[in-house]
């Protein structure tokens, strides 16, 4: 969510998905191809934290978004995290939708 709304922050996309024209008529999302995430300190119930995030080159047509943990009453870092997206077409996600809202009915 936080990627997503930088993303429409920026400019880069409006529909709050971080899609941009060319995927939303090919019908393809972005999903996460890999993550790893570095906790320091695990914030107690209650605790407000803040994200900073950016994205950066990955590889020669990749890209890659950073994220930045901090307590936000101590400003201190807790944890580091990055992400790398990959496209997916929406259509599996749709069906995977449809069948879960049938079965809970």
């Amino acid at each position: 969510e936080v990627g997503c709304n930088h993303a429409q922050s920026v400019g880069f996309s409006t529909d709050g998905f971080a899609t941009t024209p060319t995927m939303r008529k090919l019908h393809l999302i972005w999903v996460t191809a890999r993550m790893h995430i570095e906790v320091y300190k695990y914030p107690a119930w209650g605790d407000v934290v803040e994200l900073e995030t950016w994205c950066q080159a990955e590889g020669r047509a990749g890209t890659r978004r950073d994220f930045i943990i901090k307590d936000y009453a101590t400003n201190e870092v807790i944890g580091r995290a990055t992400r790398v997206p990959s496209f997916s077409d929406m259509a599996p996600l749709r069906s995977m939708i449809i069948i879960y809202v049938a079965a809970t009915l």
